[in-house]
């Protein structure tokens, strides 16, 4: 759905929001993921990682203790740190596999890291 939102205080530019939904029976996901997860066993079924102080976009010197769900994420891909990430995302209508996703998209890094970087950014792309 597309709405459109003109400020209050008029400015040289109009804002536009846009919101994408997909319906319910449909998902992205990451093809060629491992479906075997050799750390993790009966007893544990979340991986734990730590990530130094010094890699993390934070203030404070305290390193950060990270819980993988594997239950909910499923296993983790192992990439080499020196090769560009690039997974094949498809989209999936129910268990069917209709297309691959052939667009941009915006990968959020959620723990402060700072130890790689991206092929693109926000300022490369105009965007502020």
């Amino acid at each position: 759905s597309l709405h459109s939102h003109t400020p209050l205080t008029h400015t040289h530019q109009d804002i536009t929001y846009v919101k994408l939904d997909c319906p319910r029976y449909r998902t992205l996901r990451v093809v060629d993921k491992p479906s075997e997860c050799p750390l993790v066993t009966a007893q544990n079924r979340d991986l734990t990682y730590t990530i130094p102080h010094k890699y993390r976009d934070t203030p404070g010197e305290v390193d950060l203790s990270v819980v993988y769900d594997v239950e909910e994420l499923g296993c983790p891909i192992i990439w080499p740190f020196d090769q560009p990430f690039t997974p094949d995302v498809w989209i999936y209508d129910g268990e069917e596999a209709t297309r691959v996703l052939e667009a941009d998209y915006i990968l959020e890094e959620v723990n402060s890291r700072f130890d790689y970087n991206y092929t693109m950014t926000h300022a490369k792309m105009g965007c502020r």
